[in-house]
């Protein structure tokens, strides 16, 4: 159970520290799903971020001010060159755990994934997720049984939103 615990102290720490960096970023997956409202549990947080030479280096600044650790930091001698980043992912670990996902994508596809998306916050923390749309089509594109079975709790949750909206009218 204390091992739950850390896990969620340090998600917090990690969402705090990227919008205290003002860094442009988006939580998609398992844990994007959760904050829409999704019975989903997942081990990590999965980032979107624009393929760019300073959104890079504030990652990586986040992740070393929180002891996460990466084998991909070779990444960081192509940081100037957006078109090769693009479409990467880095894996930072934390106690030996992956925690944090990010996917580097293009500037337009950064651009219409941040427009859809809205930030959602409780007593503790904001976090920017993206739209059940665009993790509906991250997921289908992954072709993964558990991305897969994902589109029947999104399905489900959009249904429910809909009915809900059609209640308070």
């Amino acid at each position: 159970m204390a091992k739950n615990i850390s896990e969620t102290q340090i998600w917090h720490k990690i969402a705090k520290s990227l919008n205290k960096a003002k860094l442009s970023y988006v939580l998609v997956g398992g844990a994007a799903l959760a904050v829409h409202g999704a019975p989903r549990s997942t081990l990590d947080l999965d980032i979107y971020i624009p393929a760019d030479e300073k959104s890079i280096n504030k990652t990586f600044k986040i992740a070393d001010s929180l002891g996460l650790q990466t084998d991909q930091k070779a990444i960081l001698g192509i940081a100037h060159l957006p078109k090769l980043c693009a479409n990467q992912w880095i894996c930072f670990s934390y106690k030996g755990q992956d925690i944090l996902d990010v996917f580097l994508t293009d500037n337009n596809k950064f651009k219409n994934l941040y427009k859809n998306s809205k930030i959602k916050k409780d007593k503790k923390i904001s976090i920017r997720i993206a739209s059940l749309r665009d993790i509906a089509s991250m997921k289908k594109a992954s072709g993964r049984p558990i991305d897969l079975s994902d589109l029947n709790l999104i399905k489900e949750i959009m249904k429910y939103k809909k009915e809900s909206a059609g209640a308070k009218q």
